[in-house]
Order: C-alpha cells, then structure tokens, then sequence
C-alpha cells in the first residue's frame, strides 16, 4: 500500500508530462506537414490546446492553408534547417484562402473585411493582428488553427472582442460591461 501512492503520482506524471504543451514531441517524420511542426511546436501546441481547432490544422495539414502554389518542398541539403518553401502572401492566406473553403453565402452575417480603423470610435488594438498597415482580415477576430470560441472566435464572449474595436459601444449594454 506505502507504494501504490508513489506509484500512481509516476504513473500520473508521466501521462500529463508526455501531454503538456511543453513537452508535446513529434516521432520520425512522416510528412512534409511534420517536418513544419517540428520548427513550429509551440504553434502547434497551442493550437491544440484550445477548445476548437480548425480541422486542417489539427489533421497537420500544414501546406494547405501556408505554401504558395508551385513551392518546393524543403530541401534538407541546404544547411541545417534547409530552405523554406515560399508562403501566401498575407492577404491570400487571411482572406482569399477563407473565402475558398468558407463562402460569403456561407458565412451569414459577417464583419466586413479590408477595412482600416486607425482612430474615432473604432479603433484596432495593436494585439489584434492586421496586414498591409493595419488592414482587418478574417484572422483579426478568427484564430486559424484554434481558439476557446466556436467558429474560432478569440473571445468566448464575443461581444468583447468587438468593443475591443467598437469603443462607442463599451458599457452600453449588459452584454458589453467586462
């Protein structure tokens, strides 16, 4: 009995050590997807820590939403991380790529994109992330590998991350009062 405690704290170290976010370690490679996991871990494993995951990220589907058509894979010959393939351009990979799997006839009432608020009552804050000086992509209000909030929504309240650029609308409503 004196060893069945210690016994079961190892057993229960171990289990939640080899699924912690800091420890997650890929096997032998078995795709190209898994050679971009290998530089980008932490990604990975932030992603798949939240609550939702975009489906193509979490069957590491890596190339599908990032390589630009026509890129090689990479060339491990080239040094030690090799070279890397050549990615969309922004504004493909946080707009055009969404449309072509998700149609604005899809996407019902949707916030506007291509926008610029720099000033007056909306405002992007500098933690959301925006292209091309501070243009709205989808990704501004949508995490594309996971988040806490369905549709991958960064708030699970989403009407915080509104007024987080609606400023006039901070504490107009219950819904608003943080």
């Amino acid at each position: 009995m004196k060893l069945l405690l210690p016994a079961l704290l190892l057993l229960t170290g171990i289990l939640f050590g080899a699924f912690s976010a800091s420890t997650w370690v890929l096997p032998e490679e078995k795709s190209e997807d898994d050679q971009c996991i290998r530089c980008h871990v932490d990604t990975f494993n932030q992603g798949l820590t939240q609550k939702f995951t975009h489906p193509p990220f979490f069957e590491k589907q890596c190339r599908r939403c990032h390589l630009a058509g026509g890129s090689e894979p990479q060339d491990r010959d080239k040094g030690e991380m090799g070279t890397h393939p050549r990615l969309r351009e922004p504004q493909e990979l946080t707009i055009e790529l969404c449309l072509s799997c998700h149609s604005n006839t899809n996407l019902g009432t949707s916030h506007p994109v291509r926008l610029y608020a720099r000033r007056g009552n909306t405002i992007i804050p500098d933690e959301l992330p925006t292209i091309e000086d501070g243009m709205m992509t989808c990704v501004t209000c949508h995490s594309p590998h996971g988040a806490p909030a369905s549709q991958l929504v960064r708030e699970i309240v989403k009407t915080k991350l509104c007024v987080t650029c609606h400023i006039r609308f901070k504490n107009s409503s219950p819904a608003t009062m943080f």
